[in-house]
């Protein structure tokens, strides 16, 4: 059903302008009558009746125009072009088709002017083969003009990458929902990376240039659209020590490392966005995740003294200072940190 609807919103542009008929099958019983004409593609027939494509441009002695698939016992599929006339039906001879596939659930016909289009999508996919004719109203025929091969889903993955690289992340959680059968296009583990990757580029970016904390953090949040093809929420995946990192699918495309400095920076902007329970909670699994990373005691510590957690904030800086000094980085400590850590 959510298919169908899509064809159609994809489609209502030219259904307003071209006519546009959905495949539907004749019955059972109308079917076994064409067999007679078909030759030898007669064990599988599949009937279309195409007449409301012409309206009144049909010849007069065609009743009703019938589009018919006809497949061999060796799977071999030929398409055929029959009228219903006074004296009965007529195939009007098979059509050139190069297809590899005609599916007869999902495919509609289009006719613009003169020119006949039969689309025909592939099972599990969003792929569809498009082939064109020339309507030969003289001869009741289709003439070949020509066909191709077209997926719709690989045109929005192909949107979805162009607006990372941009750093436009809610529009590419916007192209990313529109892909269909996402799981036959890509990894959902893998998008979850790449968006969690740009999104970090790009609020970092908005947060040095802009000094726009909020905004940043809107862009993180806005990155991890993705993990609801995995899970009930859009959140950041947290984990709780290296080795629940390592066995994880994510840890296929992002190294430890790297993952441990975005979800320390994320929890960094929180804290300078003001929303500190949060910051908090995201700095707290960084210190289990890397207890050595040295600036997520002072991110900690920032987080708990805007929080009026003074004492347990001293801490922190505490730790930090040890570990800068450890590093001969004491030139390196803020200010602010000695001061709040002075009795």
């Amino acid at each position: 059903m959510i298919i169908t609807l899509l064809f159609l919103i994809n489609n209502a542009a030219l259904a307003e302008e071209e006519p546009v008929l959905y495949f539907s099958e004749e019955s059972a019983g109308n079917v076994e009558r064409f067999k007679p004409i078909l030759g030898d593609h007669r064990f599988n027939i599949k009937v279309y009746n195409i007449t409301s494509l012409f309206k009144n441009d049909l010849p007069s002695f065609i009743r009703t125009l019938y589009f018919v698939k006809g497949e061999n016992e060796g799977g071999e599929i030929s398409l055929f072009l029959v009228g219903n006339r006074k004296t009965g039906l007529k195939n009007y001879g098979e059509l050139e088709y190069h297809g590899e596939i005609f599916n007869s659930a999902k495919g509609w016909f289009i006719r613009k002017e003169d020119t006949i289009i039969v689309e025909t999508q592939y099972p599990f996919s969003s792929a569809t083969y498009s082939v064109k004719y020339l309507w030969d109203r003289r001869n009741v025929f289709f003439i070949y003009i020509g066909d191709e091969v077209s997926d719709y889903s690989v045109g929005m993955l192909e949107k979805v990458d162009n607006f990372l690289q941009q750093g436009k992340i809610k529009k590419a959680a916007e192209s990313l929902w529109d892909i269909l059968y996402p799981q036959h296009y890509y990894n959902l583990y893998e998008m979850v990376i790449k968006f969690l990757v740009a999104g970090h580029r790009e609020a970092l970016r908005v947060y040095y240039r802009e000094r726009n904390s909020q905004k940043a953090v809107e862009i993180m949040r806005s990155s991890f659209e993705p993990m609801l093809n995995i899970a009930r929420d859009a959140y950041i995946p947290v984990f709780y020590s290296k080795e629940e990192f390592k066995k994880s699918e994510f840890s296929q495309f992002i190294k430890f490392n790297k993952y441990v400095r975005i979800l320390n920076d994320f929890g960094f902007l929180l804290e300078q966005a003001g929303e500190l329970k949060e910051a908090v909670d995201i700095l707290s699994a960084v210190l289990k995740l890397s207890p050595k990373r040295v600036v997520a005691y002072l991110n900690m510590g920032d987080a708990l003294w805007k929080k009026g957690n003074k004492k347990k904030a001293r801490y922190y800086y505490t730790v930090y200072i040890k570990m800068m000094k450890n590093r001969k980085k004491e030139k390196q400590i803020p200010e602010r940190v000695k001061r709040r850590t002075v009795w």
